[in-house]
């Protein structure tokens, strides 16, 4: 990658799929189902204004996704060469819109490091901004040194110091963009790299600048009931996607409608009877936002699992906008991989915690597990007369004086063996570091930027031959 994505055509990629550090690369649904979604353009007028306001061209048809801004996971770079390979199948003109009115982290990189002990750990790189406010609304800025390591420590894999200071001189390339969601964005595009390939970008905050978000907003305000009414009916048909209900307050005479207000460096919700007092900016949410490009900006539009298939939240906003307005949507596609970094052999799992626990607790009561053979014979028999004890008289005073020598002999054997006990409870936290280690070797997190040539290969050349299925 650190020369750019491997071109598709570069090597074939067998039924079997990419296999190694790249696998369940989903294009859904099939090829041809694309190639049909882009054999041809809507030609009305409000597509060709809308996508004129936002710098889209007007003259193909167009496959579009998007995300937050940031250097993203191999599962949402699929999307991006996913849209890419369709361009270059179909003759579409590829669109990624940065959702710049969200609060997501965007000038955060979290990379991995052996510390000095050699165990492996997750470290937070802050490339540039600060978090908490929508990233459309925080200036752009020179990016932050790569982090210095510590004393003894070292980069985890081999592509990481590469990779770092490829995202800072990626940032410093993109520093006059006009904020930092474009600059994130801007600098994760150079890092991509694709050849024959021309994405598109636009912010979702330019959808409030379009003659059709001023007809939307001008309907929810001439009756905001109905607008909500479907938005929760639609919502509630479809609960696993956690999408919430928008409220109602007073009575039922105000209604939150599906947008932000920005104001200074916030973001508010924005209710039906403050609509005409707004002092900031208007700008979709998430589906209001997905709806007006499904609307009229594209012809296909790729989610991610959660945004797209059978239980995907997208599926609300179809179902919204027709209820409501009587309108139908460009349809959706899904793309998803998972990927990681080649750390080597996994270090463990959760198995083996849970089995050094039971070890440390369960030798504590039974000698034999500590390789005193004889108290462990003299334990059992003491537990075979108690419960002959007991059976024979409820509550006798022979059962709790075998009880009491029980628990002195137990208490004998712990002090002798006081010192494979503390191993054992040593296995424990080692079972853990391991444990959290293969939580990491495992994770499909991980940005793009960090998985090297090889695996960014796999993944490139997998996407394309699903798209082209």
């Amino acid at each position: 990658m650190m020369g750019g994505v491997a071109h598709a055509d570069d090597c074939c990629l067998t039924d079997d799929g990419p296999g190694g550090l790249v696998d369940d690369v989903r294009v859904e649904p099939a090829g041809a189902v694309w190639r049909d979604a882009l054999a041809s353009r809507d030609t009305s007028e409000r597509a060709a204004r809308f996508r004129e306001q936002i710098g889209l061209p007007t003259d193909r048809p167009i496959v579009m996704s998007g995300h937050q801004a940031g250097v993203w996971h191999g599962g949402i770079l699929a999307k991006r060469l996913a849209i890419g390979a369709a361009s270059a199948r179909y003759g579409a003109a590829p669109a990624w819109v940065v959702v710049d009115q969200d609060t997501n982290d965007a000038g955060a990189l979290t990379y991995p490091v052996r510390d000095a002990e050699g165990v492996l750990v997750e470290r937070s790189w802050r490339h540039g901004g600060e978090a908490g406010a929508p990233t459309g609304l925080i200036e752009a800025c020179d990016p932050a040194p790569v982090p210095v390591l510590g004393p003894g420590e070292s980069f985890a894999a081999s592509e990481v110091a590469a990779a770092l200071e490829w995202v800072r001189s990626a940032m410093a390339g993109a520093r006059d963009e006009p904020s930092l969601a474009m600059q994130v964005a801007r600098a994760t595009e150079s890092l991509i790299d694709a050849p024959g390939d021309d994405v598109q970008l636009f912010v979702a905050s330019a959808l409030a600048g379009t003659d059709l978000f001023g007809e939307l907003v001008r309907s929810m305000g001439d009756d905001p009931e109905s607008c909500v009414r479907a938005f929760n009916v639609a919502a509630a048909a479809q609960p696993s996607t956690g999408v919430a209900q928008l409220g109602e307050r007073d009575g039922g005479t105000s209604f939150e409608l599906p947008l932000w207000e920005l104001v200074g460096s916030e973001r508010r919700r924005v209710w039906s009877d403050e609509l005409d007092d707004v002092e900031g900016t208007l700008v979709p949410r998430g589906l209001m936002m997905t709806g007006m490009l499904r609307l009229a900006g594209c012809e296909l539009f790729i989610h991610g699992t959660g945004g797209g298939g059978s239980k995907g939240y997208d599926n609300i906003t179809g179902a919204w906008l027709t209820a409501w307005l009587g309108e139908t949507l460009a349809p959706i596609g899904v793309v998803t991989a998972s990927t990681r970094v080649d750390f080597g052999e996994m270090p463990g799992s959760a198995g083996e915690v849970d089995e050094a626990v039971w070890l440390a607790h369960r030798a504590r009561h039974d000698p034999r597990l500590l390789g005193d053979t004889e108290a462990g014979l003299t334990k059992a028999d003491l537990v075979e007369r108690i419960e002959l004890a007991k059976a024979l008289s409820r509550g006798s005073r022979e059962a709790r004086r075998l009880f009491d020598e029980l628990h002195r002999l137990l208490s004998d054997v712990r002090a002798r063996r006081a010192e494979q006990l503390g191993e054992l409870d040593g296995r424990i936290e080692d079972a853990r570091r391991r444990a959290r280690e293969a939580a990491l070797v495992g994770s499909r997190t991980w940005a793009f930027c960090l998985l090297g040539d090889e695996t960014l290969g796999a993944l490139a050349r997998a996407v394309d031959a699903k798209v082209s299925a």
